[in-house]
């Protein structure tokens, strides 16, 4: 019968008995020579200052109690996952996200397939999206239905490399590391360790490099050999399994974000909500306090519309249970409760509704160098009036508007692709660039404006500028442009959509790639509109300069 050194009963469970059983049985626990000899100097003394108070003692007697409870066994074999179970798991957790769920299955498909044949196949997923999408209510989910430990580790409050890698024996504030930490408090070697908001970290100050720190730890050629600098000690990382969230990818260096796997979380739509508060919310909150409490979907539809203007759902629960608090605080107050309607439902909530941003625009309204682009603010999606005014010069491009870095570059990347298509676009004057200035102005400069999102309503409003072609202000633009003339895909789109609608706008041109947003658009607006997807640039001008030219 084969001897399991780390098993021992409750009785014998004081770690002296463990590091015994470690230390005397390090080669078959198959613990690498140059750690059994830190592992025996540790012992030893310890051993030999048995009882003392010294620093140095207390310290050392950290180390073993953490050594003890490592996994050593590092048998390394990936457990057979049922698919399916796995799939039925997630959906009862989550709803919707169907290619999110799907892209998580098959690579633990993949690793479990690769790890059984001896290669190297790391689990480095990042769920990228808006706050409060339920980025890491998935990874929890990924955990529990692996029967595998879960530990998050915020990386907004990772200030220092010493964090992770911990911090040697020498200074006053010396610590073990959250890795080993997590793998000591779990006596596991393969938990799901959650690295929270990955595009938040510091990724150089004076305590050393994060970003540096996390390249190897994310890397399967050099976490296998993880050294944890106040145990003093390698220990290999390759069983566990790395998720990250991102709420900005752009804030992410290209070498970490090589390291991951990005899934992109959409934003929920109107009806989804209203299917997850359903399904999901309100059933926990009900469980929670022995309520039946119904809520009707006008009703949900109203509080999300009025009360809500997220992506995800955060702000929708805290909005569900301020309807609670207010019934639960009758009732022991023993008021009469009314039964909860469209007519009533402002006096259960203790919030103020969010305000009108929608952009009023005279949708019959033409203008040259004025388009119509779109964006999302905290306060949901809006139209965002782009304006272009062309006028003597020698070549200067004037920008206003509170845009960010970003934004300006793809204005010099809508310039040159112009430039590049002066023939094709029948430019009036072909030389602008030489003889002309261009002004192009964002509209509302207290509103700051990010993203690479309004190339082509850019390129569309230079355009219209320079051929004095007159716009319609019913038709809206999103998606960003190559130097070439591609059109890339964006986020939001949905969201972007629906509040542009509310000013009036009833045609819209977005990436081909962004297709499937469209099924994410109320219902009620999408029969109401018109939506063009394109794949380059030529496709729209084809249809907004030629056509109707």
């Amino acid at each position: 019968m084969e001897k399991d050194f780390l098993k021992i009963s409750e009785s014998e469970s004081d770690f002296e008995k463990k590091i015994e059983l470690v230390t005397e049985n390090m080669e078959e626990l198959n613990i690498s020579k140059v750690n059994r000899i830190k592992i025996k100097e540790y012992k030893d003394y310890y051993d030999e200052n048995m009882g003392s108070t010294d620093s140095d003692f207390i310290k050392t007697k950290k180390c073993l109690e953490i050594i003890s409870k490592l996994d050593w066994k590092r048998t390394l074999k990936e457990e057979k996952i049922n698919i399916s179970k796995m799939r039925e798991f997630l959906n009862k957790k989550h709803y919707g996200m169907e290619k999110v769920k799907e892209t998580i299955l098959e690579s633990l498909a993949l690793r479990y397939y690769m790890r059984k044949s001896g290669e190297k196949m790391p689990m480095i997923i990042c769920l990228a999206g808006s706050a409060g999408i339920g980025k890491t209510s998935i990874a929890e989910a990924v955990s529990e239905a692996l029967g595998r430990e879960f530990e998050k580790i915020s990386m907004s409050s990772v200030t220092t490399v010493f964090e992770l890698t911990g911090l040697t024996k020498g200074y006053t504030s010396a610590a073990p590391g959250r890795i080993i930490k997590t793998l000591a408090k779990f006596e596991s070697d393969n938990p799901v360790i959650l690295l929270d908001e990955i595009d938040k970290i510091n990724k150089k100050n004076y305590d050393g490099d994060i970003e540096g720190v996390l390249l190897e730890i994310l890397d399967p050629d050099q976490n296998k050999r993880f050294r944890d600098e106040y145990l003093e000690i390698e220990y290999d990382l390759s069983n566990i399994i790395f998720l990250a969230t991102a709420n900005d990818l752009g804030k992410i260096s290209e070498p970490l974000k090589s390291r991951m796997e990005i899934i992109h979380l959409e934003s929920y739509s109107l009806e989804q909500k209203v299917e997850i508060a359903k399904k999901y919310i309100i059933p926990s909150i009900n469980k929670k306090i022995a309520s039946k409490l119904v809520f009707e979907d006008d009703i949900l539809r109203y509080i999300i519309e009025n009360y809500t203007n997220e992506d995800g759902v955060r702000k929708l629960k805290t909005i569900l249970m301020k309807i609670y608090g207010k019934i639960a605080k009758d009732a022991l107050e023993k008021k009469e409760i009314p039964q909860i309607s469209l007519e009533n439902i402002d006096s259960f909530i203790c919030a103020d509704k969010i305000p009108d941003v929608s952009l009023k625009i005279n949708a019959d309204e033409e203008s040259v160098g004025e388009v119509m682009g779109m964006a999302v603010t905290s306060f949901g999606g809006r139209a965002m009036p782009i304006q272009t005014v062309i006028v003597p010069g020698n070549g200067k491009t004037k920008i206003t508007g509170n845009l960010s870095d970003i934004m300006k570059e793809g204005i010099d990347v809508a310039i040159t692709y112009i430039r590049s298509k002066s023939k094709e676009f029948n430019l009036k004057n072909p030389d602008f660039f030489e003889k002309n200035d261009i002004h192009i102005h964002f509209s509302e400069n207290s509103i700051p404006k990010d993203g690479p999102s309004a190339g082509i309503a850019i390129v569309t409003s230079i355009l219209s500028a320079l051929n004095e072609k007159e716009m319609k202000h019913n038709v809206a633009f999103t998606g960003e442009i190559t130097i070439l003339g591609k059109v890339l895909p964006v986020g939001g789109v949905a969201r972007k959509i629906e509040g542009a609608y509310k000013s009036g706008i009833k045609r819209f041109f977005i990436p081909k790639e962004n297709e499937s947003s469209i099924n994410l658009i109320n219902k009620t607006i999408l029969n109401d509109i018109e939506i063009e997807l394109v794949e380059n640039y030529e496709q729209i001008y084809s249809k907004i300069f030629v056509t109707f030219s």
